[in-house]
């Protein structure tokens, strides 16, 4: 034997019942959605986005999208998915948020399908840009004007999404231990650490322009006390930027960043 696998196929088993059932109580909503939209004319501007996680779509559905639909990672959305998510909206145009990088060419797929309204894709590579997309949108504004706002508005912060080596292997310079703790800054690792306090200190200190404000996002594994002590740390260290905590519940990922 060259390699030995061993997985917890009952666990898998809930864990895939629990995603079809999830999956099928959002397609539900959306349908009831979709079916509450088309009773009103359409409207000139709408926006789709998708997200992981129950605190990201909470957020972001209070930031003005109108409709949410579940993605991250190991769960992209497909072409239906996201039309039907267009096609919910009920707007003459849509600006449509990816938010993974995985997704953007799905989202790109989209456009020639939806008949009755353009679809527009804003490119926003991980969650951070898909909220400060949003909180550039103006529903009074043209299409190509909140276009152009979420652009610019998206090369304004930097991701920091902190996660755990799954293998061993050496990426850019760095020799990578199953189990460590990573910095994925905008898609590249660039921190290795034991523990996610040092690993995110360290994505700090390496910044050359200073963030005036850090948006700490947990996920679904940690707990609200070690989120807590982990930004008070942060505060301390760098009482010069303000810090913010917020519910994410997104998997994978123990804690995104936003960094502007």
């Amino acid at each position: 034997m060259s390699k030995l696998k061993v997985e917890d196929m009952s666990a898998q088993h809930h864990d895939v019942l629990a995603r079809a059932d999830a999956s099928e109580a959002e397609a539900e909503a959306m349908g009831t959605a979709t079916r509450e939209r088309a009773q009103a004319p359409p409207k000139p501007i709408g926006v789709a986005s998708v997200a992981p996680g129950e605190g990201f779509r909470e957020i972001m559905g209070s930031l003005g999208a109108d409709i949410i639909v579940s993605g991250g990672q190991t769960m992209n959305p497909s072409i239906e998915d996201l039309l039907n998510a267009v096609r919910a909206v009920n707007a003459e145009h849509v600006i449509l948020l990816p938010n993974n990088g995985n997704v953007i060419l799905t989202a790109e797929q989209v456009d020639p399908l939806a008949e009755g309204c353009e679809v527009r894709v804003v490119p926003t590579r991980n969650l951070p840009q898909g909220i400060s997309a949003l909180l550039a949108f103006d529903p009074a504004a043209s299409l190509d004007e909140n276009v152009e706002r979420m652009l610019a508005a998206i090369a304004t912060v930097r991701a920091v999404e902190v996660t755990h080596a799954v293998r061993d292997t050496s990426v850019n310079g760095h020799d990578i231990k199953l189990g460590d703790v990573i910095a994925v800054v905008d898609d590249a690792i660039t921190e290795v650490g034991s523990d996610y306090l040092e690993v995110i200190e360290a994505v700090l200190k390496s910044q050359a322009i200073k963030p005036e404000l850090v948006t700490v996002y947990r996920g679904d594994e940690v707990g609200v006390e070690d989120a807590d002590a982990l930004v008070t740390s942060l505060r301390t260290t760098h009482p010069e930027t303000e810090f913010e905590l917020q519910a994410g519940g997104q998997e994978h990922y123990p804690y995104v960043l936003s960094l502007e």
